[in-house]
């Protein structure tokens, strides 16, 4: 058998890139029909749009990674869409596009935003802490199969207590030695 990969191999790693190029191009003409359909005045609502945009479908590309074998393309996603939300959320608060917004506001979406990015950050962390124990978990369950499975003689042989003396007798005598 040759080491070329089948037509339907080819397909099922294809298949996943596709997808993603697919979800690529078409976030980036929803963000840039939002940017350009909101008029210059409003460029502010049209970031911070793009941005709670951006957040839902990292939201909802670390949610498809359960629907996967393989699930770094949709962890990239995740992250990229994250990166991309939160920066454009803090730089939409901070450079002055938006004229209506008081001090105040702007201080309260900081100490929003703040909080979201820890919430992010803690669960980041507790992913890659689970995916690093369910490594390990399966490098252990491999390891266990591929031991050749005990005979029920040797599970009990080896399990069995050594047999040990009465507490009281030093040098038992057999029965009916006297």
């Amino acid at each position: 058998m040759s080491g070329s990969p089948s037509p339907v191999e080819r397909v099922g790693r294809l298949a996943p890139v596709v997808l993603a190029a697919l979800l690529g191009f078409v976030a980036f003409l929803l963000f840039l029909g939002i940017y350009l359909a909101v008029p210059f005045v409003n460029h502010f609502y049209a970031l911070v749009t793009i941005g709670v945009l951006a957040l839902l479908f990292a939201i909802i590309s670390y949610f498809t990674q359960a629907l996967s074998a393989d699930a770094s393309l949709q962890r990239a996603f995740s992250w990229g869409f994250a990166a991309m939300g939160f920066a454009l959320l803090f730089l939409a608060i901070l450079l002055p596009l938006n004229t209506g917004i008081t001090f105040l506001g702007q201080l309260a979406a900081l100490i929003v935003l703040m909080l979201l990015v820890i919430v992010w950050v803690v669960g980041i962390s507790w992913g890659v802490r689970a995916r690093g124990m369910m490594r390990q978990r399966t490098a252990q369950r491999e390891s266990w199969a591929s031991h050749p499975p005990p005979s029920a003689f040797s599970y009990g042989s080896s399990n069995a207590p050594a047999p040990t003396p009465p507490a009281g007798a030093t040098n038992p005598t057999p029965p009916g030695a006297r």
